[in-house]
């Protein structure tokens, strides 16, 4: 192990966190030495001898100053641990969140709260506690021992058999703790070893609820088969998402008319959030924000987020209709026609109610689709100042095009807060062009995207690029890496509509449970792949990676 985190990571490596452990060891061994020989001088104090203080005394002074030791220096043991996983980041291509242990604990203190910083305390304070019992008071119980029953001189030697005889004791006391720890390691270690599966059904117990935050446009998808004729007659063109407007009404009144339509709950972020909780089936982990119309289209949508897992948060009009989407399929391409209706009329007053606000402060994570830049930037730059100040991850997606083309100012305006973007190969082009990037090479464009100025230099930006059936392009830190997708043959593909969503829901299923980032983009092709083989973004019962 030691080989491969020096080739790996380097020799230095070896010694990430040793700031705080130097700290952690002055707190731990001043409070247990301090308070134990305190204890103990009380003793002899208020007995006038030493013969009340022997191995029960002895004992309870070290279980005392063992626990209390712990307990004052469980927070470095906190930072400590978090900037010795920084070289497991880097491996998996993630930014180096700490550079230093006041950055770790400043970061630890926002994100956490104050007494976040004792988070794992309990069982450390109960190992500490039983070794410093035995560890003391051995120590002081041989050494006098031997001092009065033998002819032994208080020298070397003397304090050598002493600390020889404490360390056999706590090591024989510590040894049950020990075995437990290993045992759960190794089941762990099993888990990895079989399906991936099985880790995130074992595993999700430790997802809290409300750790992913979106907001988007709550759309109601009328999905159907449609002739290249349809679109032609509409002016649509095929891979591309628009918004309605006054010209495509008759085309919305043709298309209810058409046979075999199929209404699929729709909108890029809720379909990414029920994405994520198909895979990680923990209720509520993911919570949403949204404006749907006070009818039946909207409590469908309601009904259907819900029975996802999702925890649906609606701002409801009773002015306006639910908005829909037209997804128009031919071949295995997709054209969307977007009518927000009730989902453009979201308010950030909504989102600034105190109970609405807690789930915005509960959360660890937040992702919002370019698309909601149409609707509400007030709200979205109020996540992301939030996401910032208190170093949490924000994740935008460029959505569209005509995002990208028409609405450049508000997402310019929102860029400098995200810390993962997501885009595919055509969004990134119009970007680039749009602002006069002067290249089409995708990789370089990732690059610039990645290297624009960021509010929270704490984090560096993630730039995730999709290519089709080409290799997905990864910008971070001035590299690039290129990931393999899952190749399906022409006959397994149904559908695109929703691939993109569900990719992102899939690198969010990882990404909650502090997956590598491998292993982030490994799950979202997996999604992507399952999903564009289903008509819209549906899918089967149960996930496996």
């Amino acid at each position: 192990m030691t080989a491969h985190i020096v080739k790996s990571e380097g020799f230095r490596s070896l010694w990430s966190g040793v700031t705080p452990a130097i700290y952690r060891h002055y707190i731990y061994t001043g409070f247990r030495m301090g308070i134990y020989e305190n204890l103990r001088n009380y003793y002899k104090e208020k007995h006038g001898d030493t013969k009340h203080f022997g191995t029960v005394q002895a004992m309870i002074c070290g279980l005392v100053s063992g626990a209390i030791a712990q307990f004052a220096a469980s927070p470095m043991d906190l930072v400590k641990v978090q900037m010795q996983m920084e070289g497991l980041r880097k491996l998996s291509n993630l930014p180096i969140r700490y550079k230093s242990t006041w950055q770790a604990s400043s970061s630890l203190y926002r994100s956490q709260g104050f007494f976040g910083l004792w988070m794992g305390w309990v069982p450390n304070c109960q190992r500490a506690a039983l070794l410093n019992m035995a560890d003391l008071a051995t120590y002081d119980t041989v050494k006098h021992g031997l001092l009065k029953h033998t002819d032994m001189k208080d020298n070397w030697l003397l304090h050598s058999i002493s600390s020889v005889c404490s360390g056999l004791s706590a090591a024989i006391v510590s040894v049950p703790s020990d075995v437990v720890k290993t045992r759960m390691m190794d089941q762990i270690r099993h888990i990895l070893d079989g399906k991936p599966f099985n880790l995130v059904v074992n595993m999700t117990h430790d997802i809290a609820e409300g750790i992913l935050l979106g907001m988007g446009n709550p759309l109601l998808d009328i999905q159907t088969i449609v002739p290249k004729s349809f679109l032609d007659k509409f002016g649509l063109k095929e891979n591309d998402a628009i918004l309605a407007d006054d010209n495509h009404v008759p085309m919305f009144e043709e298309l209810v008319k058409l046979d075999d339509i199929q209404y699929i709950p729709g909108g890029a972020t809720q379909n990414a959030l029920r994405v994520c909780q198909w895979i990680i089936q923990k209720p509520n982990a993911c919570g949403f924000f949204g404006a749907v119309g006070d009818d039946t289209y909207g409590q469908t949508l309601k009904e259907k987020a819900a029975l996802a897992g999702v925890n649906v948060q609606y701002q409801i009009n009773p002015a306006v209709k639910t908005g829909t989407c037209a997804a128009l399929i031919n071949d295995s391409n997709r054209s969307l026609v977007a009518h927000l209706a009730a989902a453009n009329t979201f308010t950030i007053d909504h989102l600034k109610e105190a109970k609405h606000f807690e789930l915005v402060e509960k959360a660890k994570y937040y992702y919002i689709s370019g698309f909601f830049l149409t609707v509400c930037p007030e709200a979205i730059q109020t996540v992301a100042e939030h996401a910032a100040k208190n170093n949490k991850t924000f994740m935008m997606n460029l959505a569209a095009p005509f995002v990208c083309q028409f609405f450049k100012d508000q997402l310019n305006a929102a860029l400098p807060y995200v810390d993962i973007l997501f885009g595919n190969e055509t969004e990134a082009n119009v970007y680039a062009e749009a602002h006069d990037f002067k290249t089409t090479d995708l990789k370089e464009i990732a690059l610039k995207l990645s290297s624009l100025p960021k509010a929270n230099a704490q984090r560096t930006r993630t730039v995730v690029i999709t290519h089709g059936d080409k290799p997905t392009i990864v910008a971070v830190d001035g590299k690039i890496t290129e990931y393999p997708i899952i190749k399906l043959s022409k006959e397994q593909l149904v559908d695109t509509n929703g691939a993109g969503d569900a990719f992102c829901g899939g690198f969010f299923a990882k990404l909650i449970q502090n997956e590598s980032f491998d292993e982030c983009i490994k799950c979202a092709n997996t999604a992507a792949s399952i999903i564009i083989q289903q008509q819209g973004c549906t899918f089967p019962p149960q996930f496996q990676c």
